[in-house]
C-alpha cells in the first residue's frame, strides 16, 4: 500500500465519491488506506471505516476502477 500523498487527488477524490455514494452516513466516511495504482487495469484497492445507520462503525474494502473519466465502486464481498 501506498501513503495518500503518492495517490492524484482527482482520482483519489473520484473513489472516495463513489465509496460515499454507497454509504448511509457518507460524512463519516474516513480512507483507511488507498493502494498503489495498477495501470494495466486502471484501478486501486481502498479500505475505510464509517458508520452505519445505526451508529455503529463498520469497516470495507474494496476495488475502486477508473474507466472513461468516472470511478466504480466494487466492494469486497464476504
Amino acid at each position: 500500500m501506498t501513503p495518500l500523498s503518492a495517490c492524484t487527488g482527482a482520482e483519489t477524490t473520484a473513489c472516495d465519491d463513489a465509496i460515499k455514494a454507497t454509504l448511509k452516513a457518507p460524512s463519516t466516511y474516513k480512507r483507511l488506506k488507498s493502494g498503489e495504482r495498477r495501470t494495466e487495469t486502471m484501478s486501486r484497492r481502498i479500505d475505510y471505516e464509517a458508520v452505519n445507520s445505526f451508529n455503529a462503525p463498520i469497516r470495507g474494502s474494496g476495488e475502486c476502477v477508473f474507466n472513461s473519466g468516472h470511478a466504480y465502486w466494487y466492494e469486497d464481498r464476504t
